[in-house]
């Protein structure tokens, strides 16, 4: 508790007192909400798929021994990712560039490690983070993704009907992750980012594709790209029996996917496009129980249905016990899922 009290202590000069907060507890975030009516996950994407890249030799601070020594510990692969360009805010919406993964690592994932360190006590400034706001001053990182790969993730709340009501899917992350190891998070949650060859980016600049995506593999172990034989567009996975039912539901009303906001972590300065995907059908669960049970430790040591009325075995501490990005996407998916159950009655 000492250490995010010192790491909320640090970040309000920078940022501003208008964190993030929620039951008395404050989170290293900004939130910023949809306008109102906007749902579609979709409207949050500005034009036509990036084709411009972020300069690295532009970046005023970075930590390639930081990289290196993620590398070490951890299975990483140097992929292409969506990053933030910059953020407006009437309506909601986020313009992007094309960067790659390490460039992540090098700059924001490597400012959240400085600043938890700083936090615990384990050193006594902040170099990394006092060059880059040298460059670019803090009331604009959180708009502006110049200076770092800010690369765009995404945090989708899964609540699906089942027996006595509605049920919140959340999984806490296992050690060997590159972000986040051991924390809790909802599910799904990735990196935003093309999967395929060029001539599948044009129909992968989609938050709902991605949710398809990462659907099918988070929660029913979907194999990834490079081990489909057939893969001729962007949509092959489509016609993996979970995703074609998913996609079936979406289509008829007994399940919707809705945008709930954009967390942006203080500690990383990168954006999270946060949003609530809710299963009406009350057969899903019984429909797909066993090949959910045989995927849940897909990047999962733990699952929980935490029951959306009560709340009942959520962790404690979750401020402390999630990841901040995963606490967004969790409790404004809670906020928007309760008055869609409402509203069906």
């Amino acid at each position: 508790m000492a250490a995010h009290d010192r790491l909320i202590k640090a970040l309000n000069p920078l940022y501003g007192d208008d964190l993030y907060t929620h039951a008395g507890a404050t989170y290293p975030l900004r939130v910023l909400r949809p306008a109102d009516g906007q749902t579609d996950v979709n409207s949050l994407l500005v034009g036509d798929f990036p084709r411009d890249f972020v300069d690295p030799a532009a970046f005023p601070a970075r930590d390639d021994a930081h990289l290196q020594g993620r590398q070490a510990t951890r299975t990483l692969t140097n992929g292409l990712c969506y990053v933030m360009d910059h953020i407006e805010t009437a309506p909601l919406q986020i313009r992007a560039k094309l960067g790659y993964y390490f460039d992540m690592i090098a700059t924001c994932d490597a400012f959240d490690h400085e600043l938890r360190d700083f936090a615990r006590g384990d050193r006594d400034d902040t170099p990394l983070r006092e060059a880059f706001h040298a460059a670019v001053p803090p009331g604009n990182a959180v708009y502006n993704g110049r200076g770092r790969a800010a690369v765009i993730g995404g945090a989708v709340l899964t609540v699906f009907n089942h027996a006595d009501g509605y049920q919140c899917l959340i999984g806490q992350r296992p050690a060997q992750m590159a972000t986040g190891a051991g924390l809790y998070h909802v599910v799904p949650a990735f990196v935003f980012q093309p999967s395929g060859p060029e001539r599948f980016y044009a129909g992968e600049w989609s938050f709902t594709h991605h949710v398809l995506r990462e659907f099918g593999e988070e929660l029913f172990a979907m194999p990834e790209f490079h081990t489909w034989k057939s893969a001729l567009a962007h949509d092959y996975f489509y016609s993996h029996p979970a995703v074609g039912d998913l996609r079936a539901m979406l289509t008829q009303g007994d399940a919707q996917l809705q945008l709930t906001g954009v967390a942006c972590n203080l500690l990383s300065l990168r954006p999270e496009i946060c949003a609530l995907l809710i299963i009406h059908d009350d057969g899903w669960y019984t429909r797909w129980q066993h090949e959910l049970t045989a995927a849940q430790h897909t990047e999962r040591q733990e699952t929980r249905h935490i029951p959306l009325d009560t709340l009942a075995d959520l962790p404690d501490d979750l401020h402390l016990r999630m990841a901040p990005q995963g606490a967004a996407a969790f409790w404004l998916g809670v906020e928007r899922a309760r008055v869609l159950v409402t509203e069906r009655g």
